[in-house]
């Protein structure tokens, strides 16, 4: 009997240590794997920017490779990126809560915007909507000594190409002579007819300017020869003289009398 009652004393203290020590390696465990202690995850700052254009031609284009800064609220730069196809740039990879201010430079003037971050959301998103940039195209009559010097060419149909040749652009010219195409940055063909010719004229748009004036001066021609006008209202015969183009283009009248 003592002997079996050591048997089971030796087997009870066994179980009680296996207990013990499945115990605490659950205990170890669940500690281990708690949340609370775990770092928190760190913080992004996403800003996409788009070109304010929306038309025929073009849908609100991204911003491509564009800088952009981000500094502390001291002014202390912090990272250094560019926009990329879908004009977005990122900054992120530990960022702690707090403020931030997002810089970058367009058409030659210094722009800024303050965020603040906190613990309400992970990734931060925000929408910047750039001026687009406008070729302002004129055309003038190479017509030094008329009254005035170079007149408009009015009534000309321009088109706008891109690189790859395709239309992103068609207009007018105006009384003034000038037609206007508003664009994102890119390289760009102004396309034209004249005297029965094809005319064409590359120009590259980027984000150090906003605003582009580009001129021409078209040949005047006279091969229609001399026709007389009448002058609407008067009673005697006086007449003025004007050459015609065979553009279908009038060269502006010499208000004298013949």
């Amino acid at each position: 009997m003592k002997k079996n009652r050591k048997i089971l004393a030796i087997a009870a203290t066994a179980i009680a240590t296996s207990a013990i020590i499945l115990a605490v390696t659950t205990l170890f465990f669940m500690l281990s794997n708690t949340s609370p202690h775990a770092s928190p995850p760190a913080k992004w700052i996403c800003k996409t920017f788009l070109y304010d254009i929306d038309n025929e031609w073009f849908h609100y284009p991204p911003v491509v490779g564009l800088q952009v800064n981000l500094t502390d609220a001291e002014g202390n730069l912090l990272y250094s990126a560019i926009t990329n196809e879908q004009g977005i740039v990122s900054f992120g990879s530990g960022l702690p809560d707090g403020t931030y201010i997002i810089e970058w430079n367009w058409c030659g003037e210094h722009y800024s915007e303050e965020v603040t971050i906190n613990c309400t959301h992970i990734i931060w998103e925000f929408t910047n909507y750039l001026p687009a940039k406008t070729i302002n195209k004129w055309f003038y009559y190479d017509l030094p000594n008329w009254t005035p010097a170079y007149p408009p060419v009015v009534g000309l149909h321009v088109n706008l190409t891109d690189s790859e040749g395709n239309l992103c652009g068609q207009g007018i010219t105006n009384d003034e002579g000038l037609v206007t195409f508003i664009v994102p940055d890119g390289t760009y063909t102004i396309r034209w007819m004249w005297g029965g010719e094809a005319y064409s004229e590359e120009i590259t748009v980027t984000c150090d300017q906003c605003v582009y004036d580009v001129e021409n001066y078209l040949q005047a021609k006279g091969g229609g020869g001399i026709i007389n006008v009448l002058w609407v209202g008067v009673p005697h015969p006086h007449k003025n003289k004007c050459m015609y183009n065979y553009t279908d283009v009038f060269v502006p009248c010499f208000h004298g009398k013949v």
